[in-house]
């Protein structure tokens, strides 16, 4: 890294630190987001810094569990856990020589806090997609080219993840003939706060309920062997419960999968229907088409990745802009190349 002996730190967006001037550090600690699509971002990365430092000591930690789920079974890292209080963090004294900041945040900006001795560097380079950017930022501090070929999601679902996944479908008398579709109406927001969020407006991600509704109604008379499937987390499970009221043949999983499981699952999905949200990237990094609902967040920042011919994005300025019809036939374009 031509640092010499000096302890050095980087920090921008995303942050980066190095306790030493050796190029191919021995320890690395790399901070991550709660959230479960931001962590899919950073797949990418965590793979670079692997083909890198392919005798390293890889710890990946986060504020929460709920995003660390998406990193289980990844073979590119040594662990991946919830990280202590601050102080408590501080007291186990581990000796990183490189610790990277994926997500530049308060929350994290706390725990690189605790590390004296290091000076910060800027590594901020605006890369295209918020993964590209993560990549290029691990690429920057360990002095490495960015392969093309390594910057797409990545999750690793394992066989007891797909038997759960088909054991389901079966029990919800899903034939071998039916068009699976994937619906996710809901957002974080949503998934946090509940039902009472859930209205026209209230939140730029949110499509409103009547439409998924109609939609649902439109594909099913275009063609009997559809069934939707609808996803989400626990707090969202009284959007499923208010769906079954209005169809016999929705597939009600909400609540009903782990990250790894949904992963699975999209394995036997035609197509993806859902918002700016963590399905989305659930989806991309299992390779299945998506319709993609784009409100106010860009599509190429934070939208389906990488681009694919077969995915469909709509983009308005709110999701409540976006007509059962443009959504349709968005999705009967999907079912031409996936059925």
């Amino acid at each position: 890294m031509n640092r010499g002996d000096e302890n050095t730190v980087a920090s921008c967006s995303y942050s980066v630190l190095s306790g030493s001037g050796e190029k191919y550090p021995g320890r690395i600690l790399i901070l991550v987001s709660p959230r479960i699509g931001d962590v899919i971002f950073a797949t990418p990365a965590l793979r670079i810094v692997r083909m890198c430092c392919p005798h390293a000591v890889i710890d990946v930690r986060a504020v929460s569990q709920v995003g660390l789920d998406a990193l289980a079974n990844n073979p590119h890292i040594d662990s991946c856990a919830v990280l202590p209080s601050p102080r408590a963090f501080a007291a186990k004294e581990i000796p990183y020589n490189l610790i990277i900041n994926l997500h530049d945040n308060p929350d994290t900006r706390k725990y690189v806090s605790v590390f004296k001795g290091y000076d910060t560097h800027s590594l901020s380079e605006p890369a295209g997609h918020q993964c590209e950017e993560m990549a290029a930022l691990v690429c920057k501090a360990l002095e490495c080219n960015m392969p093309a070929s390594l910057i797409h999601y990545e999750l690793f679902p394992q066989p007891a993840d797909f038997l759960y996944a088909n054991n389901i479908l079966h029990q919800n008398d899903v034939e071998e003939e039916d068009i699976l579709i994937g619906c996710h109406c809901g957002c974080r927001t949503v998934s946090r706060r509940g039902w009472k969020f859930w209205k026209p407006l209230s939140h730029p991600k949110i499509w409103p309920f009547e439409r998924f509704i109609e939609l649902e109604e439109r594909l099913r008379a275009s063609n009997p062997r559809v069934r939707l499937v609808l996803t989400g987390s626990k707090g969202e499970k009284i959007f499923g419960e208010r769906f079954e009221k209005q169809s016999d043949r929705v597939v009600n999983l909400v609540g009903k999968t782990s990250v790894l499981q949904l992963a699975a699952l999209m394995k036997s999905l035609c197509v993806m229907i859902t918002p700016d949200t963590a399905p989305l990237h659930i989806a991309s990094a299992m390779d299945t088409p998506v319709v993609v609902m784009h409100g106010p967040t860009s599509p190429s920042y934070t939208g389906a990745y990488p681009p694919r011919p077969y995915n469909h994005v709509i983009h308005k300025d709110a999701v409540e802009q976006i007509t059962v019809d443009e959504v349709e036939q968005a999705v009967m374009s999907a079912l031409t190349v996936s059925v």
